[in-house]
């Protein structure tokens, strides 16, 4: 059974208008890996699974959606007040060589950017397609634009355009890339 740690919040930075991310204590040092998750307790209100937005080895990270009560709980919440982590659950993913396409919607590029960062320890091609329901609800576009400059990191080279308009940008460049011609 994994124990329950409290925690003062180190950190919080507000990604956009309903995202925020919340920076803790890493309990778990080397035995946490991209694409696990902790549950978070927040007082008085509920225990919810939380995907991991950043991994070091003093902090983790998890950005939060404000959609319902716990959420919402947790966006009132300030740097110094206490929650609880628990964990980490799952397997991870594996970090394999070669070229590597990450895609993600909205708060859905959040648990995929510890993957990211440690891709990038490696110094491996990336390229990353990110979109949402609107261009206001999606995280981590400075960060992705500065590794993009620094890492073998390619973003679309119609970011912009997707913003607004992902959903043709991933037909365009992955659906339709990978039809065969008979």
């Amino acid at each position: 059974m994994h124990s329950l740690n409290v925690t003062k919040i180190q950190k919080i930075i507000e990604e956009t208008s309903t995202l925020k991310t919340f920076y803790v204590e890493n309990f778990w040092k080397d035995k946490i890996c991209p694409g696990q998750f902790i549950m978070v307790w927040i007082p008085g209100i509920d225990e919810i699974p939380m995907g991991l937005s950043h991994i070091s080895n003093d902090t983790i990270a998890f950005t939060v959606e404000r959609v319902g009560e716990a959420t919402e709980a947790l966006h009132k919440l300030k740097q110094g007040d206490l929650i609880g982590v628990r964990g980490p659950y799952g397997n991870g993913f594996k970090l394999i060589d070669g070229k590597i396409l990450i895609v993600g919607g909205g708060n859905g590029i959040s648990p995929l950017k510890p993957l990211l960062e440690a891709l990038l320890l490696r110094e491996t091609e990336i390229t990353v397609l990110i979109g949402s329901k609107s261009a206001y609800k999606m995280p981590f576009i400075p960060y992705l634009k500065n590794q993009s400059k620094r890492h073998k990191l390619k973003l679309n080279d119609q970011l912009e355009f997707a913003l607004e308009h992902w959903i043709s940008v991933i037909r365009s460049n992955v659906v339709d890339g990978t039809k065969k011609e008979n």
